[in-house]
Protein backbone atom coordinates (compact mmCIF):
# COMPACT_ATOMS: atom_id res chain seq x y z
CA UNK A 1 0.00 0.00 0.00
CA UNK A 2 1.47 3.45 -1.03
CA UNK A 3 2.26 6.33 1.64
CA UNK A 4 -0.97 8.37 1.99
CA UNK A 5 0.21 11.71 0.50
CA UNK A 6 -2.37 13.80 3.01
CA UNK A 7 -1.15 12.76 6.13
CA UNK A 8 2.39 12.66 4.76
CA UNK A 9 2.20 16.41 3.83
CA UNK A 10 0.80 17.03 7.41
CA UNK A 11 4.01 15.38 9.45
CA UNK A 12 6.22 17.56 7.77
CA UNK A 13 3.66 20.78 7.68
CA UNK A 14 5.49 21.69 10.78
CA UNK A 15 9.03 21.68 9.09
CA UNK A 16 11.23 24.21 9.13
CA UNK A 17 12.98 25.29 5.97
CA UNK A 18 16.57 26.31 5.18
CA UNK A 19 18.32 25.50 8.26
CA UNK A 20 20.65 23.05 6.42
CA UNK A 21 22.57 26.22 5.13
CA UNK A 22 23.36 27.24 8.39
CA UNK A 23 23.45 23.99 10.77
CA UNK A 24 26.78 23.19 11.89
CA UNK A 25 25.90 21.26 15.48
CA UNK A 26 27.84 18.38 16.44
CA UNK A 27 25.52 15.45 15.37
CA UNK A 28 24.48 13.59 18.38
CA UNK A 29 25.06 9.98 16.70
CA UNK A 30 25.90 9.62 12.97
CA UNK A 31 25.28 6.43 11.46
CA UNK A 32 28.90 5.00 10.57
CA UNK A 33 28.26 5.33 6.76
CA UNK A 34 28.37 9.13 7.06
CA UNK A 35 30.66 9.42 10.71
CA UNK A 36 33.84 10.06 8.70
CA UNK A 37 32.86 12.00 6.10
CA UNK A 38 34.04 15.56 5.27
CA UNK A 39 31.49 17.22 3.18
CA UNK A 40 31.80 20.48 0.93
CA UNK A 41 28.64 22.06 -0.55
CA UNK A 42 28.83 21.87 -4.46
CA UNK A 43 25.10 22.86 -5.11
CA UNK A 44 23.13 24.41 -2.40
CA UNK A 45 19.50 24.10 -3.10
CA UNK A 46 16.77 22.37 -5.60
CA UNK A 47 14.08 24.15 -4.37
CA UNK A 48 12.39 25.71 -7.37
CA UNK A 49 12.73 21.97 -8.72
CA UNK A 50 11.47 19.89 -5.65
CA UNK A 51 8.32 19.38 -3.61
CA UNK A 52 8.46 19.01 0.16
CA UNK A 53 10.20 17.58 2.03
CA UNK A 54 12.93 17.88 -0.48
CA UNK A 55 13.45 21.56 -1.23
CA UNK A 56 16.27 22.13 0.62
CA UNK A 57 18.08 19.26 -1.03
CA UNK A 58 21.78 19.84 -1.24
CA UNK A 59 24.15 18.10 -3.33
CA UNK A 60 27.71 17.70 -1.73
CA UNK A 61 31.37 16.48 -2.71
CA UNK A 62 33.28 14.54 -0.23
CA UNK A 63 36.90 14.22 0.40
CA UNK A 64 37.54 11.69 -2.45
CA UNK A 65 35.22 13.42 -4.88
CA UNK A 66 32.60 11.53 -4.54
CA UNK A 67 28.92 12.94 -4.95
CA UNK A 68 26.63 12.68 -2.00
CA UNK A 69 23.34 14.32 -1.59
CA UNK A 70 21.73 15.75 1.55
CA UNK A 71 19.00 17.19 3.86
CA UNK A 72 18.18 18.67 6.73
CA UNK A 73 15.08 17.75 8.70
CA UNK A 74 13.09 19.29 11.31
CA UNK A 75 9.97 17.62 11.23
CA UNK A 76 7.32 15.51 13.61
CA UNK A 77 7.09 11.92 13.12
CA UNK A 78 3.31 11.29 14.08
CA UNK A 79 0.24 12.50 14.15
CA UNK A 80 -0.76 12.40 18.32
CA UNK A 81 1.35 15.23 18.95
CA UNK A 82 3.18 13.56 21.51
CA UNK A 83 6.04 12.56 19.90
CA UNK A 84 9.27 14.61 19.93
CA UNK A 85 9.93 16.36 16.66
CA UNK A 86 13.04 15.12 15.35
CA UNK A 87 16.28 16.81 14.02
CA UNK A 88 18.27 14.89 11.56
CA UNK A 89 20.20 14.96 8.52
CA UNK A 90 19.72 11.96 6.04
CA UNK A 91 22.05 11.47 3.16
CA UNK A 92 21.83 9.45 -0.52
CA UNK A 93 24.59 7.85 -2.65
CA UNK A 94 24.68 9.77 -6.24
CA UNK A 95 22.31 7.20 -7.87
CA UNK A 96 19.56 8.23 -4.82
CA UNK A 97 20.16 4.74 -2.55
CA UNK A 98 20.01 5.77 0.83
CA UNK A 99 23.65 6.60 2.54
CA UNK A 100 22.80 6.80 6.20
CA UNK A 101 21.70 9.93 8.68
CA UNK A 102 22.54 12.27 11.35
CA UNK A 103 20.65 13.17 14.60
CA UNK A 104 20.72 16.57 15.96
CA UNK A 105 20.17 18.49 18.88
CA UNK A 106 19.41 16.09 21.06
CA UNK A 107 18.78 12.64 21.28
CA UNK A 108 15.60 10.55 19.09
CA UNK A 109 13.23 9.23 21.79
CA UNK A 110 10.81 6.59 22.27
CA UNK A 111 6.99 7.00 22.84
CA UNK A 112 7.80 7.12 26.60
CA UNK A 113 10.32 10.19 25.89
CA UNK A 114 13.49 7.87 26.83
CA UNK A 115 15.94 8.56 24.77
CA UNK A 116 17.69 6.03 22.28
CA UNK A 117 20.70 3.85 23.28
CA UNK A 118 23.25 3.17 21.02
CA UNK A 119 21.37 -0.12 20.49
CA UNK A 120 18.59 1.38 19.44
CA UNK A 121 20.46 4.04 16.71
CA UNK A 122 22.22 0.36 15.76
CA UNK A 123 18.81 -0.78 15.13
CA UNK A 124 17.39 2.39 13.22
CA UNK A 125 20.37 2.09 10.81
CA UNK A 126 19.33 -1.34 9.93
CA UNK A 127 16.01 -0.13 9.18
CA UNK A 128 17.02 2.68 7.04
CA UNK A 129 19.26 0.92 5.15
CA UNK A 130 16.59 -1.63 4.46
CA UNK A 131 15.30 -0.28 1.11
CA UNK A 132 12.69 -3.82 0.98
CA UNK A 133 11.51 -3.68 4.21
CA UNK A 134 7.97 -4.46 4.98
CA UNK A 135 7.29 -0.49 6.36
CA UNK A 136 7.82 0.21 2.41
CA UNK A 137 3.95 -1.91 2.03
CA UNK A 138 1.67 -0.03 4.46
CA UNK A 139 0.41 3.79 4.76
CA UNK A 140 0.41 5.31 8.02
CA UNK A 141 -3.31 4.54 8.91
CA UNK A 142 -2.12 0.87 8.90
CA UNK A 143 0.93 1.04 11.86
CA UNK A 144 -2.60 0.32 14.34
CA UNK A 145 -4.61 -2.40 14.82
CA UNK A 146 -8.31 -0.77 15.17
CA UNK A 147 -10.02 -2.10 17.94
CA UNK A 148 -13.17 -3.92 18.30
CA UNK A 149 -15.09 -1.82 20.16
CA UNK A 150 -15.40 1.33 18.22
CA UNK A 151 -15.62 3.39 21.19
CA UNK A 152 -12.08 3.04 22.16
CA UNK A 153 -10.23 5.88 19.72
CA UNK A 154 -8.32 4.06 17.20
CA UNK A 155 -5.23 5.84 18.13
CA UNK A 156 -4.79 4.08 21.45
CA UNK A 157 -5.29 0.85 19.60
CA UNK A 158 -1.87 -1.27 19.47
CA UNK A 159 0.81 -0.90 16.97
CA UNK A 160 0.36 -3.54 14.31
CA UNK A 161 3.45 -6.49 15.19
CA UNK A 162 4.27 -7.21 12.27
CA UNK A 163 5.35 -3.71 11.90
CA UNK A 164 6.91 -3.20 15.64
CA UNK A 165 9.38 -6.82 14.97
CA UNK A 166 10.48 -4.01 11.95
CA UNK A 167 11.41 -1.13 14.19
CA UNK A 168 13.06 0.30 16.63
CA UNK A 169 11.07 -0.89 20.29
CA UNK A 170 8.43 1.90 20.94
CA UNK A 171 9.51 4.07 18.03
CA UNK A 172 7.62 2.89 15.04
CA UNK A 173 6.45 6.28 14.21
CA UNK A 174 9.93 7.49 14.08
CA UNK A 175 10.79 4.33 11.79
CA UNK A 176 8.00 4.75 9.43
CA UNK A 177 8.21 8.51 9.09
CA UNK A 178 12.22 8.68 7.97
CA UNK A 179 12.14 5.10 6.06
CA UNK A 180 9.32 6.64 3.59
CA UNK A 181 11.48 9.38 3.16
CA UNK A 182 14.68 8.10 2.81
CA UNK A 183 13.44 5.10 0.07
CA UNK A 184 10.29 7.29 -1.36
CA UNK A 185 10.33 9.59 -4.40
CA UNK A 186 13.39 11.19 -3.11
CA UNK A 187 14.63 8.57 -5.23
CA UNK A 188 13.79 9.57 -8.49
CA UNK A 189 14.22 13.22 -7.16
CA UNK A 190 17.68 12.60 -7.32
CA UNK A 191 18.28 11.05 -10.05
CA UNK A 192 16.94 12.99 -12.56
CA UNK A 193 18.55 16.29 -10.51
CA UNK A 194 21.78 14.38 -11.44
CA UNK A 195 21.16 12.97 -14.85
CA UNK A 196 20.26 16.99 -15.30
CA UNK A 197 23.18 18.36 -13.56
CA UNK A 198 25.36 15.98 -15.69
CA UNK A 199 23.41 16.84 -19.14
CA UNK A 200 24.28 20.61 -18.71
CA UNK A 201 27.97 19.53 -17.56
CA UNK A 202 27.52 21.00 -13.90
CA UNK A 203 29.50 18.15 -12.47
CA UNK A 204 33.15 16.95 -13.02
CA UNK A 205 33.49 13.21 -12.95
CA UNK A 206 35.53 12.59 -9.94
CA UNK A 207 38.87 9.97 -10.90
CA UNK A 208 37.76 7.08 -8.72
CA UNK A 209 34.51 6.73 -9.30
CA UNK A 210 32.47 3.75 -6.85
CA UNK A 211 30.94 1.28 -9.31
CA UNK A 212 27.26 1.83 -7.88
CA UNK A 213 27.88 5.22 -9.47
CA UNK A 214 29.21 3.43 -12.76
CA UNK A 215 26.28 1.53 -12.73
CA UNK A 216 24.07 4.27 -12.41
CA UNK A 217 25.70 6.76 -15.33
CA UNK A 218 25.97 3.90 -17.70
CA UNK A 219 22.31 3.29 -16.91
CA UNK A 220 21.85 6.63 -17.52
CA UNK A 221 23.63 6.78 -20.71
CA UNK A 222 21.90 3.35 -21.89
CA UNK A 223 18.20 5.11 -21.27
CA UNK A 224 18.89 8.51 -22.81
CA UNK A 225 18.85 10.39 -19.52
CA UNK A 226 22.36 11.80 -20.25
CA UNK A 227 23.96 11.74 -23.56
CA UNK A 228 27.87 11.21 -23.86
CA UNK A 229 30.37 12.94 -21.86
CA UNK A 230 34.33 12.95 -21.70
CA UNK A 231 35.41 10.22 -19.30
CA UNK A 232 32.63 7.77 -20.31
CA UNK A 233 35.11 5.51 -22.28
CA UNK A 234 36.95 4.86 -19.77
CA UNK A 235 34.07 3.87 -17.20
CA UNK A 236 32.75 1.68 -20.00
CA UNK A 237 35.87 -0.15 -20.65
CA UNK A 238 36.44 -0.60 -17.18
CA UNK A 239 33.45 -2.16 -17.11
CA UNK A 240 34.10 -4.62 -19.69
CA UNK A 241 36.34 -6.91 -17.74
CA UNK A 242 33.91 -6.49 -14.35
CA UNK A 243 33.01 -10.65 -12.81
CA UNK A 244 29.48 -9.37 -12.41
CA UNK A 245 27.68 -10.43 -15.59
CA UNK A 246 24.25 -8.02 -15.45
CA UNK A 247 27.73 -5.05 -14.92
CA UNK A 248 29.70 -6.22 -18.23
CA UNK A 249 26.13 -6.43 -20.35
CA UNK A 250 25.63 -3.08 -19.40
CA UNK A 251 28.74 -1.56 -20.53
CA UNK A 252 28.23 -3.39 -23.73
CA UNK A 253 24.72 -1.89 -24.04
CA UNK A 254 26.93 1.37 -22.94
CA UNK A 255 29.65 0.83 -25.91
CA UNK A 256 26.97 1.42 -28.48
CA UNK A 257 26.10 5.01 -27.21
CA UNK A 258 29.38 6.31 -27.60
CA UNK A 259 31.00 7.73 -30.53
CA UNK A 260 33.37 4.47 -31.61
CA UNK A 261 34.96 6.72 -34.24
CA UNK A 262 38.64 7.30 -34.05
CA UNK A 263 42.04 5.15 -33.63
CA UNK A 264 42.07 5.48 -29.47
CA UNK A 265 38.83 3.87 -28.94
CA UNK A 266 38.93 1.33 -31.58
CA UNK A 267 42.26 0.36 -30.40
CA UNK A 268 40.96 0.12 -26.86
CA UNK A 269 38.14 -2.08 -28.14
CA UNK A 270 40.37 -4.32 -30.72
CA UNK A 271 42.37 -5.13 -27.35
CA UNK A 272 39.30 -6.58 -25.67
CA UNK A 273 37.69 -8.22 -28.75
CA UNK A 274 39.25 -11.19 -28.77
CA UNK A 275 38.55 -11.97 -25.10
CA UNK A 276 34.87 -11.77 -25.66
CA UNK A 277 32.37 -14.31 -26.20
CA UNK A 278 30.38 -15.15 -29.49
CA UNK A 279 27.32 -13.22 -28.05
CA UNK A 280 29.67 -10.14 -26.98
CA UNK A 281 31.46 -10.12 -30.18
CA UNK A 282 28.10 -10.48 -32.27
CA UNK A 283 26.87 -7.44 -30.66
CA UNK A 284 29.88 -5.18 -31.19
CA UNK A 285 30.09 -5.92 -34.40
CA UNK A 286 26.65 -4.61 -34.89
CA UNK A 287 27.67 -1.45 -32.89
CA UNK A 288 30.63 -1.35 -36.18
CA UNK A 289 28.32 -2.16 -38.73
CA UNK A 290 28.07 1.48 -39.75
CA UNK A 291 31.50 3.55 -38.50
CA UNK A 292 34.57 3.08 -40.18
CA UNK A 293 37.30 0.96 -38.94
CA UNK A 294 40.75 1.07 -38.17
CA UNK A 295 43.35 -1.42 -38.93
CA UNK A 296 43.44 -2.81 -35.32
CA UNK A 297 39.89 -3.23 -34.93
CA UNK A 298 39.62 -4.79 -38.31
CA UNK A 299 43.18 -6.89 -37.48
CA UNK A 300 41.18 -8.02 -34.17
CA UNK A 301 37.93 -9.06 -36.21
CA UNK A 302 38.72 -11.05 -39.08
CA UNK A 303 41.55 -12.61 -36.46
CA UNK A 304 41.50 -16.45 -37.37
CA UNK A 305 39.67 -17.98 -34.33
CA UNK A 306 36.82 -15.73 -35.09
CA UNK A 307 35.93 -17.94 -38.30
CA UNK A 308 35.24 -21.15 -36.28
CA UNK A 309 32.10 -20.11 -35.84
CA UNK A 310 29.47 -20.12 -39.02
CA UNK A 311 27.44 -17.33 -37.45
CA UNK A 312 30.29 -14.74 -36.25
CA UNK A 313 32.25 -16.07 -39.69
CA UNK A 314 29.64 -14.96 -41.59
CA UNK A 315 28.94 -11.66 -39.96
CA UNK A 316 32.57 -10.95 -40.29
CA UNK A 317 32.50 -11.70 -43.70
CA UNK A 318 29.45 -9.47 -43.86
CA UNK A 319 31.53 -6.43 -42.14
CA UNK A 320 34.26 -7.04 -44.16
CA UNK A 321 33.06 -7.19 -47.23
CA UNK A 322 32.97 -3.02 -47.25
CA UNK A 323 36.98 -3.40 -46.88
CA UNK A 324 39.36 -3.87 -49.80
CA UNK A 325 40.71 -7.27 -47.63
CA UNK A 326 41.46 -10.32 -49.60
CA UNK A 327 42.73 -12.68 -47.36
CA UNK A 328 43.03 -16.09 -48.23
CA UNK A 329 41.38 -17.91 -44.97
CA UNK A 330 38.45 -15.16 -45.59
CA UNK A 331 37.73 -16.43 -48.97
CA UNK A 332 38.03 -19.69 -48.55
CA UNK A 333 35.24 -19.54 -45.57
CA UNK A 334 33.12 -17.24 -47.58
CA UNK A 335 32.96 -20.24 -50.09
CA UNK A 336 32.47 -22.52 -47.79
CA UNK A 337 29.32 -20.76 -46.08
CA UNK A 338 28.03 -19.92 -49.43
CA UNK A 339 26.34 -23.35 -49.93
CA UNK A 340 25.47 -22.96 -45.92
CA UNK A 341 21.55 -24.29 -45.71
CA UNK A 342 21.19 -20.98 -43.25
CA UNK A 343 20.54 -18.11 -44.93
CA UNK A 344 21.40 -16.00 -42.55
CA UNK A 345 24.86 -17.77 -42.93
CA UNK A 346 25.08 -18.09 -46.61
CA UNK A 347 23.81 -15.16 -47.88
CA UNK A 348 26.43 -12.64 -46.01
CA UNK A 349 29.22 -15.29 -47.62
CA UNK A 350 27.95 -14.59 -51.12
CA UNK A 351 27.46 -10.95 -50.75
CA UNK A 352 31.61 -11.07 -49.62
CA UNK A 353 32.33 -13.09 -52.53
CA UNK A 354 30.72 -10.72 -55.11
CA UNK A 355 31.97 -7.96 -53.47
CA UNK A 356 35.60 -9.41 -53.80
CA UNK A 357 34.89 -9.87 -57.23
CA UNK A 358 34.45 -6.13 -58.17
Amino acid sequence: MQWNIARYLVLISMMISGLYQTHNNIPVYASDEVKHQSLTVKNDSFAHHLPEPYQDLVLKRNETGQYIWYLYLHTPVCMTGECKEVDVGLFWYFDGEFLGYEVYEEDLTRTDHSKFSDADYQRLTHVLSDKSSILGEYAYEDLLVVPADSSVDAITGATREDITSEAVEGAVYTCFTLWHICHGAIKVHVQNLTSALIANSELELPESIEKRDVRFLLGMLVNGKIGYQKGFEDLIFQSLTDSDIAMKRLSLEALSRIPLVGERLQSKLSVFFSGFSLQEKMRVLKYCKDIPLTDDLLKAISATENFQNPWLAANILDLLAHYPLQDSLHLTVAKELSTHSKDYISEPAIRYLEQVKK
